[in-house]
């Protein structure tokens, strides 16, 4: 007579994690970057002449999870890709495993219309992925409008002298996302008698005796493009302008200069380096969506044989299943449960998905929409089925990373530059 009594965990299916939604916190990180590369020209008498050079799209993918359980799998990207002049491309690769632009996705990510799907296999934790694309620079003017003049345009060579540069940057509303976008600005001020970078060789004497602004915070310091020892470079930080104010500076120099033809010229004495850097974008490219497979784990459990009263045979058997979060990062909303039973007693050979074997009345489902946290398990009811034999039981589930869990960024910024830090040169 069959009395035993027993427990089975039996073999876990793997799950889908999906991610959609948008947070603060990431740990996944989804930005799309604007970035112009642009140049400017000043004579000291009032406005500089800017020029967009070129201004590139990119995408970045990251996965700042702290372990490897907050690796993703299968992650998938919808964009609308719009006034590009170039195709999608990858510009950096952090994954073990290639990245496809594709032009649709599988119908399981439910993932909505856009023109470009980035598909990664597998996303580590620290790791990224970089697409880039070239924009249409005729779509957009340069976003800052920088006056510059000097109290003096002309010094006698030879002879300590002092001027005065006047520095004014406001908006240039009609280049920005909205009417009313502040716009965050740093800026470096190089003096140099280096020709290699904007300046004269017969200088033998820079230096900045002192500035002031109307806002930020001013630092002097010896810089790279001038004899060591000296105040002859500058640092404007903090500074944020907006449908209310501009930023202005004032910048006190010292020079002396050693040119000797008796005929007047012009002579380069440095530069300023601008950087900005304002939330939205001018292309009209969109993050539409994300989906993405996390890290966790599904078992099933079966109780039984008990004594059927009707039948007086031990046949019921009860069946649930455990859900577990393995990740160490990611927060994960359990969406969707299954439980089954297949008729057969070994669960390596068995196809789970053999519908000629499951047992009557033993597949059940459930929508938890409850929320896991990093190392959390969920447990469903116990369901009963009967059967006279001994059943394999087998639970799978669909879940997706909780809103807060994704953070979309959507920034413009000037371009990085190796030698400067950033593209925007004023000479």
């Amino acid at each position: 007579m069959r009395k035993l009594i027993f427990m089975a965990l039996l073999m876990s299916l793997l799950f889908i994690g999906t991610v959609f939604g948008y947070g603060d916190n990431g740990p996944l990180y989804v930005a799309y970057y604007e970035k112009y590369n642009i140049t400017g020209n000043t004579t000291g008498d009032g406005l500089v002449s800017s020029t967009i050079e070129s201004i590139t799209g990119y995408i970045v993918i990251n996965n700042t999870g702290t372990t490897i359980n907050d690796t993703l799998y299968d992650v998938w990207v919808a964009v609308n890709i719009s006034n590009n002049i170039t195709g999608p491309e990858v510009y950096v690769n952090g994954t073990p495993k290639g990245v496809f632009i594709e032009s649709s996705a599988p119908a399981y990510t439910n993932l909505p219309n856009a023109n470009t799907y980035i598909h990664i296999p597998i996303l580590p934790n620290n790791s990224y992925v970089i697409i880039k694309f070239a924009i249409d620079k005729s779509i957009t003017g340069v976003p800052l409008i920088i006056n510059e003049t000097y109290s003096d345009t002309k010094i006698p060579s030879e002879r300590l002298s002092n001027w005065s540069v006047y520095l004014n940057i406001s908006r240039n509303v009609s280049a920005l996302p909205a009417t009313d976008t502040p716009v965050s600005v740093i800026m470096t001020k190089y003096l140099s008698n280096d020709p290699n970078n904007y300046g004269s060789d017969t200088w033998n004497f820079l230096n900045i005796t002192g500035a002031i602004a109307n806002e930020g915070s001013i630092t002097l310091w010896d810089g790279p493009y001038f004899l060591p020892g000296y105040n002859d470079s500058l640092t404007w930080t903090g500074v944020v302008i907006n449908t209310t104010k501009n930023a202005t500076i004032t910048i006190n120099i010292t020079g002396n200069n050693t040119y000797t033809n008796r005929t007047g010229t012009l002579m380069k004495y440095g530069f300023a380096v601008i950087f900005f850097e304002f939330n939205g974008t001018k292309s009209g490219t969109k993050i539409e969506g994300i989906y993405a497979t996390g890290y966790g784990g599904v078992s099933a459990t079966k109780e039984g044989p008990f004594l059927n009263a009707s039948s007086g045979k031990y046949e019921i058997w009860y069946e649930s299943a455990n859900v577990s979060n393995k990740a160490s990062s990611y927060y994960f909303n359990l969406t969707h449960v299954t439980i089954w039973a297949v008729n057969g007693s070994n669960p390596v050979i068995l196809d789970p998905f053999n519908i000629t074997l499951l047992i009557p009345n033993s597949k059940q489902t459930s929508s938890p929409n409850e929320i896991l946290s990093p190392g959390s398990v969920w447990s469903s009811t116990k369901y009963a089925f009967t059967f006279d034999g001994i059943p394999v039981v087998w639970a799978n589930c669909t879940f997706k990373v909780a809103d807060e869990n994704i953070t979309l960024i959507n920034r413009s910024i000037n371009e990085y530059s190796t030698k400067y830090g950033s593209s925007y040169v004023v000479v």
